[in-house]
């Protein structure tokens, strides 16, 4: 009997969709179970955004998590506790990476690993197994490093900052294939002297199947706009603030803001310093919430801090889950996700990353007709569809796995 071939896949923070966050690694996951590979998935269960865990009782069980996900294997592994982005959430790293180089010796046979690059030491742990079990090992690179942490917080330099970068050089040099998800991500690539025939382009997307389909008004009504994902530095939040306070109450518009990062509370002030009654703060939810508040949405917000790192080199979920969900995009991200947009017909990217820029965009949207609006939705929706939905990018992934695996 011909043994079934194996993918372990390292990503401290993917979750399923009753937990908040991207699901592209489960999902892209059972697309390959569909296609005949069995996939491994480490992640870790304490949640990014909710600070708990959410498959054991507490810090103090360690042992792994197992569950099986429509085929897909999961094994949650214990990480510390942190709830403050201060030397415990360094240690929230170390802990992942210790607790999947300490599972190796649970795994069965593998026949490649994968590294994705949310944190660079859970990258280093696929990495170490892969040696271990003498087998292939591909870096997938989300977040690049040292520059996105450069760009969302404008230091360079320091302790931290050259550690990162010697080891993201080191990933690179010994990563027999780079994932990248995010087209301008090649160029700062080479600049560590990575050759494109190393590079896979997996992109970033949605399983629109997973989206209800939207509503739609048949009469104009009041512009709901909804942004949903983290706050924090990298995110240019305060932007969208005083954008908001430039458009002012009275206009009939009003500003959803769902989810958690860092910088929430600063921008909880700034809003009411800017007199913003009608941009709302919301907790957190789940993929499966996500779904449903984004349907009763008129558009979702795309934004970005003003970096050119932030133009060509990231890959937002949130714009895919807009797109997939039928809701028309409004953005200040003028390189590839103000590209895509543009190309889909999906919605309006503002000139520049200005707040008066926004604020005029956002008035612009909310001044078109109500059908070319919904038009926006539905073709955001088939493009997806054609694109970049999940068995899409899936059948890439499979392709390049049997080239390099011979299955």
């Amino acid at each position: 009997m011909i043994r079934q071939k194996t993918i372990l896949w390292l990503n401290q923070f993917a979750v399923t969709p009753d937990q908040g966050g991207g699901t592209r690694h489960l999902e892209l996951s059972k697309e390959l179970v569909k296609k005949g590979w069995k996939v491994i998935l480490l992640a870790s269960d304490f949640g990014l955004q909710s600070r708990s865990y959410a498959k054991r009782v507490n810090s103090l069980y360690r042992e792994p998590v197992l569950e099986n996900h429509e085929g897909v294997q999961l094994v949650w592994l214990w990480a510390a506790p942190y709830s403050l982005n201060n030397w415990r959430r360094l240690w929230n790293w170390v802990s992942f990476w210790l607790s999947a180089v300490r599972h190796e010796k649970s795994l069965p046979a593998i026949d490649l690993v994968i590294g994705s690059s949310p944190q660079p030491l859970a990258a280093l742990a696929g990495l170490q197994i892969s040696k271990r079990k003498k087998v292939p090992f591909w870096l997938e690179v989300r977040d690049l490093w040292p520059e996105s942490l450069e760009a969302a917080t404008g230091k360079k330099g320091g302790l931290f900052y050259g550690f990162v970068r010697i080891l993201i050089t080191y990933l690179y040099s010994r990563a027999d294939k780079i994932i990248h998800l995010a087209e301008g991500t090649d160029g700062y690539l080479a600049k560590y002297g990575v050759p494109k025939t190393k590079l896979i382009f997996l992109p970033n997307g949605a399983d629109v199947s997973q989206f209800l389909e939207p509503h739609r008004a048949s009469q104009q009504e009041h512009i709901n706009f909804v942004y949903l994902g983290s706050h924090g530095p990298a995110n240019g939040l305060e932007t969208l603030v005083e954008a908001a306070g430039i458009i002012g109450p009275k206009s009939g518009i009003s500003f959803h803001m769902i989810g958690d990062g860092p910088i929430k509370k600063n921008l909880e002030v700034l809003a009411m310093n800017r007199g913003c009654g009608h941009l709302k703060f919301h907790p957190a939810v789940s993929k499966k919430q996500a779904i449903q508040r984004l349907r009763k949405a008129s558009a979702g917000l795309m934004i970005l801090r003003d970096e050119p790192l932030f133009q060509e080199a990231v890959s937002p979920n949130k714009v895919f889950d807009y797109m997939a969900a039928g809701l028309p995009v409004v953005s200040n991200v003028r390189g590839e996700v103000g590209r895509i947009i543009q190309e889909a017909r999906a919605g309006l990217v503002a000139k520049d990353g200005s707040t008066q820029a926004l604020a005029t965009t956002i008035s612009e949207f909310s001044n078109l007709p109500l059908c070319e609006r919904n038009r926006m939705g539905n073709a955001g929706r088939q493009w997806m569809r054609k694109n970049r939905d999940r068995a899409v990018v899936a059948g890439t992934f499979h392709r390049a796995l049997e080239e390099t695996l011979q299955a």
